[in-house]
């Protein structure tokens, strides 16, 4: 398999409690903004602190929330369009990735504020922070792509193999399953459970922290025979 993350490059992500306690104290106000009717304003306050802290999923988070919110007040109706015409600006951004990937996650931002829904974007999110070794942030890119294209198998391919690459085993066997609900019998999801099978019977032996997870996936066949 092809590793889901670039080795050379690592931006460590962090939770929100790491930031100075004043942002905590303004990203939470936002955040009670959006349930008080003024979403622009938790994004408006939130996008300045992602601008200096692009590591913190907590503040991306609420971005995405208040603008979904923000959308459903309007309707769907720039979802096509917008989808359309960013068409240039996503094949520049896209040329972004390998270099400089923290640019390209903000040009994916700058595309998620006019249309919260433009799976395009989402997934330029994911590829970018990919790139940048953010695999938080990358589950979260494809999983709000599930919310917006459910039945897409790519989408939910990709979205379990960021959940094994973080150790989120259950997840990744619920995504699978998903999968198989769609298209029954499904290679690429089945092959996702036997795995999320093996990477739990290797917690479950001694011999599970030989080389951690990435070992327990190449020594697949023998954890399997052990297991049972």
């Amino acid at each position: 398999l092809t590793p889901l993350f670039n080795p050379l490059l690592t931006v460590p992500e962090i939770p929100l409690t790491d930031l100075d306690p004043r942002i905590q104290k303004q990203v939470q106000a936002a955040d009670q903004s959006i349930a008080k009717g003024n979403p622009a304003y938790a994004i408006e306050v939130c996008t300045g602190i992602l601008d200096k802290h692009p590591e913190c999923l907590d503040v991306r988070k609420v971005i995405r929330k208040a603008q979904r919110k923000l959308a459903s007040s309007k309707g769907k109706g720039t979802k096509v369009f917008s989808g359309v015409t960013n068409a240039p600006f996503m094949v520049k951004a896209g040329k972004q990735i390998k270099n400089d990937p923290m640019g390209a996650m903000d040009a994916a931002e700058k595309l998620l504020k006019v249309n919260p829904h433009n799976v395009q974007a989402h997934r330029l999110l994911a590829d970018a922070a990919k790139e940048a070794n953010m695999l938080e942030t990358v589950i979260f890119a494809y999983d709000s792509i599930r919310k917006s294209e459910p039945k897409d198998i790519e989408n939910l391919l990709a979205l379990g193999e960021a959940y094994i690459a973080v150790g989120k085993i259950d997840e990744a066997v619920k995504t699978g399953d998903e999968i198989l609900s769609v298209s029954p019998g499904h290679g690429g999801a089945t092959e996702m459970i036997r795995r999320g099978a093996v990477a739990t019977s290797m917690e479950k032996w001694p011999w599970g922290n030989r080389g951690g997870f990435t070992a327990a996936v190449q020594d697949e066949d023998e954890a399997i025979s052990l297991a049972q």
